[in-house]
């Protein structure tokens, strides 16, 4: 348990530096004269709720139906022989140790849920919606969330087929983007928030349930 956590604490560490400290950086040395609030240069203000409150039910159902039902859909495109062999079960989620869970947990709300929530909905996507349309600048900033996963694994050697790439790294990592970023700044009022929250309430799930699974 010690050694996970402090793994857990490493990549923490790593993803506060490159994924916060790197665009807070860029604020602090070019962008603040012109935005002198660092809170509302990300958007780490209150949320404000400026849609009816139906069409936040609808996106809830509407995101649980992808995590739940359509993203286990789209995996049917990856060969049944890819995991069946070892290559598959080393990068197919398996069953987590109950032990492992707080560092899980540290790394995906954390590492990831507040992180890459920061970089991409908070100073990305900020960024180019204010050089092109909103809803251009969700999609743009949801394929570039996907794709970073995919050149993640490039990147670490993992040898997988194209089909994986495309339905178990890419597809839902950008699907989530997607509704990260229209439920922040269509739904709400352009906080991070609600996405920061979202996003590690979904990575918790999924951990919670590889435990029980």
């Amino acid at each position: 348990m010690l050694s996970s956590l402090l793994k857990s604490l490493s990549t923490v560490a790593v993803n506060l530096v490159f994924f916060v400290g790197l665009p807070s950086l860029w604020w602090l040395l070019v962008a603040r004269k012109k935005n002198p609030s660092y809170a509302k240069y990300f958007g780490l203000f209150k949320p404000k709720l400026k849609m009816a409150f139906w069409v936040l039910i609808a996106f809830i159902a509407l995101y649980l139906f992808d995590r739940f039902f359509l993203e286990e859909f789209v995996e049917k495109l990856i060969p049944a022989s890819f995991l069946a062999s070892e290559e598959g079960a080393a990068v197919v989620a398996q069953p987590t140790p109950a032990y492992e869970v707080p560092a899980i947990l540290l790394t995906t709300v954390i590492g990831n849920g507040f992180c890459e929530e920061f970089l991409f909905r908070g100073f990305i996507l900020k960024r180019l919606k204010t050089i092109m349309p909103t809803m251009l600048a969700i999609i743009l900033t949801a394929v570039g969330f996907g794709l970073m996963h995919n050149i993640l694994y490039l990147v670490a050697g993992v040898d997988v087929p194209w089909q994986f790439h495309l339905a178990a790294v890419f597809f839902g990592p950008a699907v989530g983007a997607l509704f990260c970023g229209f439920l922040n700044e269509k739904i709400f009022n352009g906080s991070i928030i609600p996405s920061i929250l979202l996003h590690g309430l979904n990575n918790a799930v999924f951990a919670l349930l590889a435990v029980v699974w």
